[in-house]
């Protein structure tokens, strides 16, 4: 594995695997390789045979066989290139010949030059293709192998050929990208199966020996799916080696555990015995009590000797710099808000080092040992419920960790970095996760200097293609370093959203730990950007159970959560009691295509009795409960059963469903509940010798045993008792549990005699029944064909034996193992946006529209990538005790605090001219904008726009409309082409991504949809500005113009539009433009109700009225004064010297103020509060092709392609 780089003076030795005296190297197929060498290679059910002349062989003759094949044949066939032993292998030092991978990455360039070189692109992603089969192929052989345990002698051998299938893998889907063509998912052979060392192990054990925490080994194993990283990580200097972690565990590092009784602070220096330093806590009691946050600063002592803390204000406009540390390194205090003198002289220092703008010397910074109040509770409180603060509003965040701060970095490349900083002790603790995550910039202090490690990142040349090894590991640790620390969805509003945010955060926390565990509650409502108030005032065992019932709907897979612990309050044992632990995804939040669910997918709701949920599942015969009493099927045989039409099926007992779950009282009636509805699959692919009968099992699902409590107005409610595992048995197997089926009848005991049996007396009653059986020629070569595709023995006495045991529980279960089907059915689904606290307030929501548009999402809505559910939210809900009313705000009269309002309905319904007044005791301005037109006429009797989700669904209408008509045998070609031209004014963010969608739908969707006239769609965008993309710098938006033009999309700038008609657009100096659909997205203008306010506005360009900082309304162009009640925010409104744009995060930023600012007391009192301080985000567009770009930021340069795609489709 000499191709994977090290870290810098890496003092370990390389792990040398073993090159075999092996098959002589051939250019044939490498699919009949083994064909050509003597060798027969099956693979029965999840197994597989590696026979010679019809035997197994030794290790010996079987390893050099699977090197030669899964090894040297892959790499030839990959590259094309015959090779020699010395180029492939050297000297071990030890007179053996080791596997050399030191020439890979120049092979691996050669063939890329080579592949690039064919002009034809069709023909090029032809042999990707066929590259990508084989290494899918190549893999599930190679796991076979491995999981079936075959002895290859020496387990780097397995090793070795993972890790360079994975190094062709990345090789191959990095063409894909470079190519412009769609990249197919990128397989791991890190998988783990029950009882079997995943392949990674060799490495595993070379860390544990190299004394590595058992808690950091296990961590890095569940995070890293590259072998290569893993072995990277396996050559780093050992991290906390100086602790002892002999104690240490899997699941926990006892030597990074605070301990209250133990705690004790720590010095900068060895031996030294500085004093503490104390912070001012009445100062800090005060301004906590004013509703602003604490800050510190180092001043000099009375007479400049030594330092004291000066405790600052944050509300008086001082910058500032987060530390974010941690505990177990000692630089907390359980007791005072104190810290050695040491260790602050030290923050100060680093602080002053960090890049700040302007000449500023007041160097300020927050750390929660001396800003949080030790004592008294409540003022401990206050400073909890505003942790996300700091965090949000610092300048910068620094990272103080000891392993890291023991490292130069200096002689370090970006591999190294993102590796150390992937072992620290940072990465480990649950509180440190916040911290980094709610951050404009975190900076990771090492000895020498602190870097940012996304700057770093974005810096990186990845030109190259294929990447070189080292910039692949780049990207790999760095994007499990976004996913772990930098991910932000948005706050939680709908379920969607909550289910993105769920997976994400349950990722992140899975490899940390807390000291308290209570503490994890408080820093997931903080993650979630949830109102933390509802837990900090509930007693600290309670606060995951008010977690969980914070949402309205969760994803369904929680029904088949495996947990390893659950909360067990009534109506909430669905739960996992906490996100901290090693278990997988799939087993903490259930099957993936119910823990990612889309909008329109059925979800699940929490009520007070249990989960609310709609599945598919089996109601059993009333007395198979009795039958199971007593029998302990599940580590013998599965139950089989039969449905009402025939159909055979296999369920096996797995764990419990939670803590204490016991089989239910005989009364009551057992189900199944499954995670979807099992479906005949057609023949089996595998291959076989017994091909004429299937074999393989039909469907698949995870379920749960469950007993019926009662059936109340068609609703089921049931217990769950445990996890099962239900197969739809192919053609062949049922043929099997059939003649078992018979020989039980046959015979005909009676059931009292086998309920007190045990099993193998039973089976002797029905010995000569079998035998019976097995006389028959054929029945024999059938239950031989099923031995072997089951990878049994396939000798007389094993198939007498298993049949006998079938027999005894087909005859013990009976009738009683029959089933009802139930077909599972969804329902619609609701949304929810919590704001304002309906407890403390009576809110009263005026609107002419039932929903709310996220309009981010309108483009992929309209193309149909989300539904359009996804892309707005109901403002009515059932729990959301809130009035609304559909109708339109025309006036206000401030001075008798009442707003006029008329009805929101058809201009010819005679209600609409009813109008209505309405007092307020506080009033909140969000009336938004129009499209502009421009005056263009014709553009609103004729274009489309993109505001709300009744555009994008007039925009899919249309555009499928077009493809029909255009489909149509009488349609000419010009015809066709007229039909199929979609125009797009107006070259923002907003036009580039529907261009962006629709030539994705073009290219995937329709292509298959419509073959015979997809390729006449064109898309064309208009702007009147000299180029697309204005927001961008010239680098950024030449890059989107050049990656439009070349997936053949128009971009016509200087355009300026004269008029439209129902047919075409009319542009100066271009004249006549046909089109089919004309989208119109070019811009905002106020909407009517601004005109007519006698408020303060904005005096050019789009008419806006104009705040404070705390977003209350000026009373009027000349005066200074303001309305104490009245607040306005969103693209109507704008700070007064401080503008913003009219972008959805400024309005959901000012949306989040006036909320936190409304709930946090009871009567609002704004001068006591924080200003509005917005929090820049980067923008990103996505230009298609999962391409996008990303705008720079400060010293930040923009970055380009898939990674910036993925930021725009996560949200970030």
């Amino acid at each position: 594995m000499d191709h994977i780089p090290l870290a810098f003076n890496c003092s370990f030795p390389p792990v040398q695997v073993p090159y075999l005296d092996s098959t002589p190297f051939d250019t044939g197929s490498w699919y009949s390789y083994p064909q050509r060498h003597g060798w027969q290679v099956e693979q029965p059910r999840e197994k597989i045979h590696l026979w010679r002349n019809g035997e197994k062989r030794p290790v010996s003759e079987t390893a050099p066989f699977v090197q030669s094949w899964l090894y040297f044949a892959l790499l030839r066939e990959v590259t094309g290139d015959t090779f020699s032993v010395d180029q492939v292998s050297r000297n071990g030092g030890d007179g053996k010949r080791v596997i050399s991978t030191a020439g890979l990455e120049a092979l691996l360039g050669a063939w890329t030059a080579h592949l690039s070189r064919d002009a034809d692109i069709t023909e090029t992603k032809e042999k990707l293709d066929k590259l990508y089969k084989l290494l899918i192929e190549h893999r599930s052989i190679g796991l076979r192998i491995h999981i079936c345990s075959i002895d290859l002698g020496n387990d780097t051998i397995m090793l070795a050929i993972a890790v360079l299938s994975e190094r062709l893998m990345a090789a191959v889907i990095d063409l894909y990208a470079h190519l412009g063509l769609e990249t197919p998912v990128e397989q791991t052979w890190r998988v783990r199966h029950e009882g079997v060392d995943d392949i990674g192990q060799p490495i595993l054990k070379l860390m544990r020996a190299r004394g590595w925490c058992p808690y950091d080994v296990r961590r890095l194993d569940i995070d890293t799916k590259e072998l290569s990283i893993l072995y990277y990580y396996s050559n780093l200097k050992t991290p906390r080696s100086s602790k002892d972690h002999s104690e240490c565990s899997g699941d926990r590092c006892l030597a990074m555990l605070t301990n209250p009784a133990t705690y004790r602070l720590s010095h900068r220096r060895e031996g030294c015995s500085c004093p503490l330093l104390f912070a001012d806590s009445e100062e800090v009691a005060q301004i906590l009590e004013q509703g602003s946050i604490p800050l510190i600063s180092m001043m000099p002592g009375p007479d400049h000797e030594g330092l004291k803390i000066s405790v600052k204000d944050l509300a008086q406009g001082h910058r500032f710099v987060a530390i974010s540390h941690v505990w177990a390194e000692g630089s907390g205090n359980v007791n005072d808000n104190a810290l050695q003198t040491c260790l602050l002289e030290d923050i100060s220092e680093q602080v002053r080092k960090l890049p700040w703008d302007g000449s500023s010397s007041d160097f300020a910074f927050w750390i929660d040992t001396l800003c949080v109040p030790v004592r008294p509770p409540h003022l401990q409180v206050l400073a909890l419920n505003k942790m996300r603060i700091p965090y949000e509003r610092a300048d910068h965040v620094l990272v103080l960790d000891s392993h890291l701060r023991s490292l130069d970095s200096s002689k370090s490349s970006p591999t190294e970095l993102f590796a150390q900083v992937s072992c620290s002790s940072w990465m480990r603790r649950l509180w440190t996760l916040q911290e980094g995550r709610l951050a404009q910039k975190v900076w990771f202090q090492f000895a020498d200097r602190a870097i940012d490690v996304q700057s770093i990142f974005a810096t990186l040349d990845r030109s190259r293609v294929p990447s070189k090894v080292e910039h692949w590991m780049e990207s790999s640790l760095y994007i499990q370093l976004w996913v772990q620390i930098w991910y932000r969805g948005d706050p939680v509003k709908n379920t969607s959203r909550v289910a993105a945010m769920i997976a994400f955060t349950g990722h992140a926390l899975r490899s940390r730990s807390v000291s308290v565990p209570s503490d994890e509650a408080l820093c997931l409502f903080n993650l979630m950007d949830m109102d933390i108030t509802r837990v900090t005032t509930v007693p600290p065992a309670e606060r995951m159970m008010v977690f969980w019932r914070s949402f309205e709907r969760v994803p369904r897979g929680f029904v088949f959560s495996k947990a390893s612990s659950k909360l067990s309050p009534e109506g909430i044992h669905w739960a996992p009691s906490s996100f901290l632990g090693f278990q997988s995804e799939k087993e903490w939040s259930g099957p993936q295509e119910l823990n990612s669910p889309g909008p329109d997918d059925p979800h699940a709701v929490p009520t007070s009795v249990g989960l609310r949920v709609a599945l598919p599942g089996f109601i059993f015969h009333q007395g198979l409960i009795e039958r199971m009493k007593g029998y302990d099927f599940t580590w013998n045989f599965p139950l089989t059963f039969q449905d009402e039409d025939g159909a055979w099926y296999s369920m096996r007992l797995e764990k419990a469903w939670r803590q204490g779950s016991e089989l239910p009282a005989t009364s009551h009636q057992l189900a199944v509940v499954l995670a979807h509805e099992l479906q005949g699959a057609g023949e089996s692919s595998v291959p076989s010798r017994h091909s004429a009968e299937n074999f393989s099992f039909q469907d698949f699902s995870v379920g749960l045993l469950v007993s019926v409590t009662k059936t109340e107005s068609g609703m089921m409610y049931v217990t769950a008792h445990n996890h099962v595992a239900v197969e739809l048995l192919g053609e062949g197997i049922r043929r099997y549990y059939s003649l078992a089926d018979g020989c039980a009848k046959e015979v005909n005991i009676a059931q009292s005699i086998l309920s007190n049996e045990s099993h193998v007396a039973s089976k002797q009653r029905y010995k000569a029944s079998v035998e019976r059986l097995l006389e028959d020629k054929g029945r024999l070569e059938s239950l031989v064909a099923t031995a072997r595709h089951m990878g049994e023995e396939e000798d007389y006495e094993h198939l007498l034996d298993d049949m006998m045991s079938s027999t005894v529980v087909a005859a013990r279960f009976g009738e009683c193992g029959t089933a009802q089907k139930v077909a599972g059915s969804g329902w619609a689904g609701f949304y929810l946006a919590e704001f304002l606290s309906t407890t403390l307030y009576s809110v009263t929501i005026v609107s002419p529209r039932r929903t709310s548009a996220f309009t981010p999402l309108l483009a992929s809505a309209a193309c149909g990538l989300f539904s359009f559910y996804l892309a707005e939210e109901p403002v009515r809900s059932k729990t959301r005790k809130c009035k609304f009313i559909k109708a339109n705000v025309l006036g206000a009269d401030f001075a008798s605090s009442k707003i006029h309002c008329a009805p929101a309905f058809e201009d010819d319904d005679p209600i609409s001219n009813e109008s209505f007044d309405l007092e307020y005791d506080y009033l909140i301005l969000a009336p938004g904008c129009m499209p502009n037109t421009f005056n263009t006429p014709g553009v609103a009797e004729h274009a489309l726009f993109m505001k709300n989700v009744s555009d994008a669904m007039a925009v899919r209408k249309l555009l499928f409309d077009l493809l029909e008509k255009a489909s149509l045998p009488n349609c000419p070609v010009s015809r066709k082409q007229e039909l199929l031209h979609v125009a797009i004014v107006g070259g923002g963010p907003t036009g580039i991504e529907i261009t962006a969608e629709l030539d994705d739908l073009a290219h995937k969707e329709l292509n298959d949809l419509y073959p015979e006239v997809a390729k006449y769609l064109r898309i064309s965008i208009y702007d009147v500005a000299p180029h697309i993309l204005g927001a961008y710098d010239r680098k950024l938006h030449e890059y989107a113009n050049d990656a439009l033009l070349k997936r053949a999309i128009g971009i016509e700038t200087n355009s300026r539009i004269e008029k439209v008609d129902a047919q075409a657009l009319y542009i100066k100096d271009k004249g006549r433009i046909p089109y089919g659909m004309l989208l119109w997205v070019t811009g905002n203008k106020a909407v009517p109700l601004i005109s007519g306010l006698d408020v303060r506005k904005t005096e050019k360009g789009l008419v806006r009225i104009l705040t404070d900082s705390h977003l209350r309304v000026f009373k009027s162009a000349t005066s200074d004064e303001i309305y104490d009640n009245v607040f306005a925010l969103g693209d109507a409104a704008d700070i007064d010297g401080s503008s913003l744009p009219t972008t959805a995060e400024v309005a959901i930023q000012k949306a989040k103020y006036l909320v936190n600012f409304f709930n946090s007391r009871g009567t609002p009192v704004v001068h006591s509060s924080l200003p509005f301080t917005y929090r820049e985000k980067q923008l990103v567009s996505y230009i298609g092709s999962r391409d996008g770009i990303i705008a720079g930021r400060g010293d930040r340069e923009g970055w380009t392609g898939r990674s910036a795609w993925l930021a725009w489709r996560s949200g970030s």
